[in-house]
């Protein structure tokens, strides 16, 4: 197969994300923290949406620099300039954030597991389609950039950079669904003390 091509795993990743994201949400409807009422459950709560926050800003930021560029320009500036893959790593602190506003370890663990598995395999279809699109710059770019925790002295941000406001404006709702699924846990989590879900399970 032609590394220009789309690998599988790049064109089912959008349906794995939401299957995975429709299971998570599953598990907080019927699923309560064993740490709810728990000092623990609160701490969990809140690092959940710093992290969300986070995860939900660094998208933003990622969308800023790519929207409109994603495949025929090399991107190495702003949140590029850390690590080749910033969208990938801040989507990860968000859906961190997600696992860990259920007020549990469960979640987060799963989490883990799933990007472990699933993400490098994504990456690595998508940089050898960059690699064929960009040559060498590409190659240079790796050398010199991480793949996917980011090197925060490495930073380089221009004075000006061009926008295409429409695609980034069309980016903004994918970029901040982290934020809107804590709050859906939290409206799940008051309905269900009101008994109106039932708990079917406990979560740890």
């Amino acid at each position: 197969m032609s590394h220009s091509r789309r690998t599988l795993f790049e064109r089912l990743r959008i349906s794995m994300t939401w299957f995975f994201t429709l299971f998570v949400i599953i598990l907080a409807i019927f699923g309560q923290s064993s740490y709810q009422a728990s000092l623990l459950g609160k701490i969990l709560f809140a690092l959940g949406g710093s992290l969300a926050a986070i995860g939900a800003f660094g998208r933003l930021w990622c969308s800023l620099y790519i929207s409109g560029y994603k495949n025929n320009t090399l991107i190495s500036e702003g949140p590029y300039s850390l690590c080749r893959n910033p969208l990938y790593f801040f989507s990860f602190i968000g859906a961190l954030g997600v696992g860990f506003s259920m007020g549990n370890f469960t979640v987060p663990v799963m989490i883990i597991a799933a990007f472990t598995f699933y993400y490098p395999l994504v990456v690595s279809g998508e940089e050898a389609r960059l690699a064929v699109i960009h040559g060498e710059r590409f190659h240079n770019y790796c050398k010199i950039t991480p793949a996917f925790f980011p090197r925060f002295s490495a930073l380089n941000e221009p004075g000006e950079y061009t926008v295409q406001t429409k695609l980034f404006r069309k980016d903004l709702g994918d970029a901040i669904w982290f934020i809107w699924i804590v709050f859906f846990l939290q409206l799940i989590a008051s309905l269900r003390t009101l008994d109106y879900i039932p708990t079917l399970f406990t979560l740890y």
